[in-house]
């Protein structure tokens, strides 16, 4: 005899099995996707921050600092040639570089998430030793 009172659990079940599938896919291939990038704009921040600290002038007076006018040339230049966004302030004695990148989410921009905005600080310092 066929019990009626469960009819169209089985539906239920694969919509369910089915949703839980691509999030984990989503999490997993995003995610992935999320964290390569903010490795990538680490690696390009701190890199612009090390161009800019490399800028010293007054070492021979014995008061070494940073130049700011060839340090912030340089970072720029940098940021331009790795095709990235960002904004820096310095001072006589350490380069702070701050970028961002909008990565667009693949699948899960079918659940509503469309795109995750990534940003990365980092710093060089002018060191005596």
């Amino acid at each position: 005899m066929i019990n009626y009172r469960h009819r169209g659990s089985i539906s239920a079940l694969v919509v369910c099995l089915v949703i839980s599938a691509i999030a984990v896919l989503g999490i997993s291939y995003d995610g992935g996707r999320v964290v390569s990038r903010y490795v990538a704009l680490s690696d390009v921040a701190q890199n612009a921050a090390r161009v800019g600290a490399q800028h010293v002038v007054g070492i021979r007076e014995g008061n070494p600092r940073i130049s700011r006018s060839a340090s912030s040339s340089a970072v720029k230049n940098f940021l331009h040639s790795e095709d990235v966004s960002g904004d820096f302030d310095m001072d006589s004695r350490r380069v702070t570089v701050r970028v961002s990148a909008v990565v667009p989410m693949k699948i899960l921009g079918i659940i509503g998430l469309h795109w995750r905005t990534v940003s990365v600080t980092r710093s060089a310092l002018l060191s005596d030793q």
